[in-house]
């Protein structure tokens, strides 16, 4: 009796932290970035994920000038933000292209999704020598929008 009583306990407690890491497949969104602002749009799987849009301030120097920017970063054909969702929330993706990488990381739980996108990436104007070298980052707290299967 005393073992199954202990069983009991053991099997509660392992239901409630699965359940505290439980989040909902669906797309999940703050700010616009398909503007000159500052927000993220993604896809929430079971067990992954993809950004479709997300964007933010950078900063790009060069040895003699500088500038801000928005960097923008939008899901096609050519470039995929995508990674896997672990079995507490935790996500992690990256994409590497030639001279840069845009990366996120954060977690999901519920209908809220904390991401930590960065950028860091080359970029040389057209007609001139001068190569910048490009960097920012930020944190955004996304809702759930609307629900999709599994």
């Amino acid at each position: 009796m005393r073992k199954a009583a202990i069983l009991a306990g053991v099997l509660a407690l392992a239901t409630a932290a699965v359940a505290s890491a439980a989040y909902k497949s669906g797309t999940y969104s703050v700010g616009n970035p398909s503007t000159k602002a500052a927000g993220i749009t993604l896809t929430i799987h079971k067990g992954s994920f993809s950004v479709r849009a997300m964007s933010f301030r950078e900063h790009c120097a060069a040895h003699s000038s500088s500038f801000n920017d928005y960097f923008e970063f939008e899901s096609g054909s050519s470039a995929q933000l995508k990674g896997k969702i672990n079995g507490h929330g935790g996500l992690s993706g990256k994409w590497s292209f030639a001279g840069g990488a845009d990366k996120v990381s954060g977690t999901v739980k519920g209908g809220k999704a904390t991401v930590k996108g960065s950028e860091k990436s080359t970029y040389q104007p057209p007609s001139s020598s001068t190569v910048y070298t490009c960097a920012g980052s930020a944190t955004f707290h996304a809702t759930l929008l609307r629900t999709t299967g599994g």
